[in-house]
């Protein structure tokens, strides 16, 4: 995936979650990268 050098970092954070979870068979999640995940979407 590429990513742009101007991106604004909610765009950054947006575009990682939502590779994340395109690929969620390959994601172990635990409690804190949802705390993380959770705030960046708020």
């Amino acid at each position: 995936m590429k990513i742009s050098g101007c991106c604004k970092a909610k765009d950054l954070t947006q575009a990682i979650t939502k590779a994340w979870f395109e690929n969620t068979e390959e994601w172990q999640f635990d409690e804190t990268d949802w705390e993380i995940i959770n705030s960046w979407r708020n």
